[in-house]
């Protein structure tokens, strides 16, 4: 993963930020090597031949950019307001998905206040990640069982996050 970004402080309370990460998705995730072990079921035993069942299914994700965009506001000497969002394509193709590697949110909005005394700091973050689909025509796996699937996510996130500065 490679990041890169920009911080810029228009005003004395305003700052906007802006992040681009480059995501290596392709190495991290060509494959997914399973090995069940200890099987107890005889006859899936006989026919297989051995009590172990191995299986690398593809993958083949893909790499990706994401983008981010913030914007900070100081309320007060105490307070700041935050929001912020992102956008990275879901590097994961229609004829692999599986529930198992599920679908990756592109869409992603955030909120969030802060609260700075001396050195210490409290922050409440809201994430909402956009309801993503993702419609599999013919899968690319060998049984093809998740042919004709459809898979929506959304998420919501709370965040409190604490601080002392040294």
């Amino acid at each position: 993963m490679v990041q890169a970004g920009v911080s810029w402080k228009v005003h004395p309370r305003v700052r906007l930020a802006f992040q681009v990460d480059w995501i290596n998705w392709s190495d991290a995730f060509d494959e997914l090597p399973i090995t069940l072990t200890n099987g107890s079921n005889a006859d899936i035993n006989g026919f297989v031949g051995s009590s172990t069942l191995q299986d690398t299914p593809p993958l083949r994700w893909k790499d990706r950019f994401v983008y981010r965009f913030g914007v900070e506001y100081l309320l007060s000497e105490h307070f700041v307001l935050r929001a912020g969002y992102a956008y990275g394509e879901s590097p994961v193709p229609d004829g692999t998905l599986t529930p198992l590697t599920a679908v990756i949110m592109e869409h992603t909005v955030s909120a969030g206040v802060g609260y700075r005394h001396g050195r210490y700091r409290v922050d409440l973050a809201y994430q909402y990640d956009i309801p993503a689909e993702r419609k599999v025509g013919t899968s690319a796996l060998q049984a093809g069982e998740y042919s004709n699937s459809r898979t929506e996510v959304s998420l919501h996130w709370l965040a409190i996050t604490t601080a002392i500065e040294f």
